[in-house]
């Protein structure tokens, strides 16, 4: 991958307020396990304290390769790490139905999602940044390398779809971290890098203020990614738009069932869940039934040929709609199950086809 350096952007931040990296310290061990054989220029050496070793790519779960390595050497393998990162296409893509699952406004900050009952759930996933679901909401704790200037210029100098990521998820922060109370959260929850503090972090947070905002109208001037138009997003509105809006036009069966984010860790929790509201339905039927007995016995309704025809049909509705809503359920259970069991097989054929051809290699 070729990296174009012009037209270059200045990072949204300067570099005197920038926040101060720690000094990296030697190794305490006698072998550097992860030392290249390739000589490392002061930048990449600099910008490889910043970056993991690894990351999962966020491919089609049909791929091979999940685990990908991040070469702070490659230019490319940087910038491959950080579109990975940073992705948010998932939301870009239905921007027009983004008004239905959240509103144009700034997130709540941190003490305030606690102050709702929300419990704080760390994602790497960009994409479910600052989405909500029952009482938790989605947060993707603040990646060293966007606190880097250096990595700005260097990865992050273009007018394109990561860098428009980059500066949404900064603004992002600027709404979760206003008070000194709402960094402390930050902390606690690990959200920031462990060696930032207030000082530097209101100092940093000022000056990427003024570089993403008018000064006057106090507007976003800087071009970010759509999803970062509003702030909180609800999962289950989320789902519905995948399943509706984007799987069935597409065809797309597993985004049809799985909608935007698999919420179900066992099959006893999606049943329990999507069949919970047919006890208020058996509840209901049983008032109704049971007020139109005592209709029945009231000279004024037992001769009524009109009530005796709707008791008639809504018994029958009574008894037929609990069976056809779990039979319903069963035969989405067992969907399911088929659908799981099917990718199982085929991943295991390509796992097993895979290690052979290796092993012939070798």
């Amino acid at each position: 991958m070729t990296i174009i350096s012009t037209p270059s952007l200045d990072p949204p931040f300067t570099k005197e307020n920038a926040i101060p990296f720690p000094p990296r310290s030697d190794s305490p061990y006698s072998t550097n396990i992860l030392k290249s054989n390739q000589p490392e220029s002061p930048a990449t050496h600099t910008l490889s304290a910043r970056l993991p070793a690894t990351y999962h790519s966020h491919e089609d779960l049909s791929s091979n390769v999940r685990l990908k390595r991040v070469n702070p050497a490659v230019a490319g393998s940087v910038y491959e790490y950080l579109q990975n990162s940073l992705d948010v296409s998932r939301l870009n893509e239905i921007e027009s139905l983004l008004w239905t699952v959240g509103l144009p406004k700034i997130a709540r900050p941190l003490h305030r999602q606690l102050s709702k009952g929300r419990t704080i759930v760390l994602t790497e996933q960009a994409d479910c940044h600052l989405v909500w679901h029952d009482t938790k909401i989605l947060i993707k704790p603040l990646p060293e390398i966007l606190l880097d200037h250096q990595a700005w210029e260097i990865y992050l100098n273009e007018s394109n779809q990561t860098r428009r990521a980059a500066c949404g998820f900064l603004l992002s922060y600027l709404w979760l971290i206003s008070e000194q109370s709402d960094f402390q959260i930050a902390k606690a929850h690990n959200l920031l890098p462990a060696f930032v503090d207030w000082v530097a972090w209101t100092d940093f947070a000022s000056s990427v203020y003024d570089h993403l905002h008018d000064t006057d109208t106090g507007i976003v001037k800087v071009p970010v990614s759509p999803r970062y138009w509003y702030g909180e997003l609800r999962l289950s509105r989320l789902n519905k738009i995948c399943r509706f809006f984007v799987a069935l036009p597409r065809g797309d069966f597993k985004t049809l069932l799985f909608g935007y984010t698999y919420t179900y860790t066992t099959y006893q929790s999606f049943f329990e869940r999507n069949t919970a509201w047919l006890v208020s339905l058996v509840v209901y039927i049983g008032v109704v039934l049971t007020a139109m007995q005592v209709g029945l016995t009231t000279t004024q309704l037992r001769d009524d040929s009109r009530f005796n025809l709707a008791c008639y049909i809504f018994t029958v509705f009574s008894i037929l709609s609990p069976l056809i809503v779990l039979g319903g359920g069963v035969l989405t259970l067992l969907v399911l199950f088929l659908f799981h069991a099917k990718y199982a097989i085929r991943r295991h054929r390509e796992h097993t086809v895979e290690c052979r051809r290796l092993q012939k290699e070798s």
